[in-house]
């Protein structure tokens, strides 16, 4: 009977060890996104502050339909992140695995449609030199590379799961380890904040103008 226990006590010892790290993690996760949640509130109000003061009588700021496109690639990501996080929950490796692709590649998508966007925004005549557009593309930019940086998690994260999850029997031991669970639940969090912070962006720069 000992040894039928011990590996189940040494099981629960380094989940509640795993679970007890994560949570420091997340911790820090949500003060990561305090920070950036103040600065793109900073950086709404100094935009709203400059086009006050501008006197001049520029064109007022036009978003290019790329960008309400980039909008779609991202909200698919997030649902593909989403059923990833559901069939992982199944144990379902297949769906698993093509649900955390999909994700990863609307984001990848939505990084190289960003960069197509903000040269079509210049093309149509918005530079540096209208304030409004200057501050569309800081703002922007400045989102994009917190995007980035988790698209690499996601990148790490995705090609795991595809050495890892090659047939039934290795899908137990990943769906039994804590530390993916924790490492998916962090990144859902992370990628559905930088998804509603761009939300909020679109629609403030659609308002703002």
């Amino acid at each position: 009977m000992e040894k039928q226990i011990r590996p189940t006590q040494k099981s629960k010892h380094f989940e509640q060890i795993v679970e007890k790290r994560f949570a420091n993690y997340k911790l820090m996760l949500y003060f990561a996104l305090l920070s950036i949640t103040v600065l793109f509130l900073t950086l709404s109000v100094l935009y709203l502050f400059s086009s006050g003061y501008n006197v001049e009588r520029k064109a007022p700021l036009v978003l290019h339909p790329a960008f309400f496109v980039n909008s779609l690639l991202l909200a698919i990501s997030s649902i593909g992140l989403y059923f990833t996080q559901q069939f992982y929950k199944l144990d379902d490796y297949h769906r698993y695995k093509f649900a955390l692709g999909v994700s990863f590649g609307a984001g990848t998508a939505f990084i190289v449609g960003q960069t197509i966007a903000w040269y079509l925004q210049w093309d149509a005549g918005f530079h540096f030199n209208h304030s409004s557009a200057a501050y569309l593309y800081i703002i922007s930019g400045l989102h994009g590379v917190h995007m980035f940086g988790g698209l690499v998690f996601m990148l790490s994260f995705f090609v795991k799961a595809l050495q890892e999850l090659k047939d039934f029997p290795t899908s137990i031991i990943y769906f039994t380890d804590p530390v993916s669970r924790f490492q998916l639940s962090n990144l859902s969090l992370y990628w559905h904040f930088m998804g509603g912070l761009w939300l909020y962006l679109m629609i403030f720069f659609l308002l703002a103008r």
